[in-house]
């Protein structure tokens, strides 16, 4: 009877093992989007696509003379996060061995939740900037702001690999966590929608904040009467409220869609790959949108993108320099045509 039962427990066993071994099997299939090469084609160069912007505004961003410096650094970074974002997630897709392809998944939600919390950091230095500008003038030098961004940045990537990897190989006591991204769903997804939350009510109150500071700052105005200064401040009113504005919209809708996917994936509502194909097309409309909200608004990084490309043609070229004139008040002379007028100065000198 003894043995019947030992032989019963171990068949069980072995089908336990079995049944968790083709469950695992049936997750790395998923987990390795093992698409058709048409499909990750068309995807990469939607990556491509998507992230070529970003170059391009960084690029511009570097060259731009009037704009802060801090704000340049929190910029080029979180335009950095997003690009990461997307190519690794191209370079997955062609990435079929388990152990690879999930971590390099587990990379890739590293890179967004550092743009995410990136964007939060610049919501609080924009605050500080419209609440104390004097004192962030004082404190907040370029130097400062990065050893606060790198020291988040490093906070963040040990909470996430530590819940990632150090939680969840203490729960399952298994190496299937390096290889299996489903093992830590239900922990990773808490953490994600709680990180998301928190990143939304911080830009929320911050950037309410700066709405208040800009509607009391324009009431309080002296100017009464109808003049040109009056109308400029009206102007810069209107404009400083548009891009909080926008700025904002932008924010909300996509940290509300990631939210939403999450707790749709949470309730079986969406598969792995539904889920992830989702969260991909919003990060390619966030990799396209950032440069327009965060670099493009400005006038001087408008011409630092035009100035790429005055290749096309002397319109491009004459363009650039109308804009330069109007941000530098300084006329950009052509070193040729110069040349060619003072030669033909001393010609007339000569012969008379």
């Amino acid at each position: 009877m003894m043995q019947w039962i030992s032989s019963n427990e171990t068949a069980g066993m072995l089908n336990k093992t079995f049944s968790e071994k083709t469950t695992h099997a049936n997750e790395n299939d998923i987990y390795t989007e093992n698409y058709s090469f048409s499909v990750k084609l068309v995807y990469v160069l939607l990556d491509i696509m998507s992230v070529i912007p970003c170059f391009l505004s960084i690029q511009a961003l570097q060259k731009a003379k009037k704009f802060p410096e801090s704000a340049k650094f929190l910029v080029t970074a979180l335009l950095c996060f997003d690009s990461s974002y997307i190519l690794i997630a191209s370079i997955r897709k062609f990435v079929l061995e388990t152990f690879a392809n999930t971590n390099l998944y587990t990379l890739s939600l590293c890179a967004g939740r550092l743009a995410l919390l990136t964007a939060a950091i610049m919501a609080v230095e924009r605050v500080f900037v419209f609440y104390k500008p004097y004192a962030y003038i004082r404190t907040c030098t370029r130097n400062f702001i990065r050893t606060v961004s790198v020291c988040a940045w490093l906070t963040e990537l040990c909470i996430f690999y530590g819940l990632r990897y150090g939680y969840c190989y203490l729960r399952f006591q298994s190496k299937l966590v390096f290889e299996q991204a489903g093992l830590c769903n239900g922990i990773m997804t808490v953490y994600y929608v709680t990180f998301s939350v928190a990143v939304l009510v911080t830009f929320a109150l911050c950037y309410w904040k700066i709405l208040r500071i800009i509607q009391r700052k324009y009431r309080q105005s002296d100017e009464r009467r109808l003049s040109f200064k009056s109308t400029f401040l009206v102007f810069r009113q209107f404009k400083s409220t548009t891009f909080v504005f926008t700025h904002s919209l932008f924010f909300f809708l996509f940290i509300f869609a990631y939210i939403f996917l999450l707790i749709l994936a949470r309730f079986n509502k969406l598969n792995v790959t539904e889920l992830r194909l989702s969260v991909e097309g919003i990060s390619i409309c966030v990799c396209l949108l950032d440069p327009i909200v965060y670099v493009l608004w400005f006038k001087e990084c408008r011409m630092g993108i035009l100035d790429m490309f005055s290749f096309l043609g002397d319109g491009v070229r004459t363009k650039v320099a109308k804009m330069r004139l109007e941000i530098y008040d300084i006329e950009v002379f052509d070193r040729c045509k110069i040349d060619s007028e003072i030669t033909n100065i001393e010609a007339k000198d000569g012969a008379i």
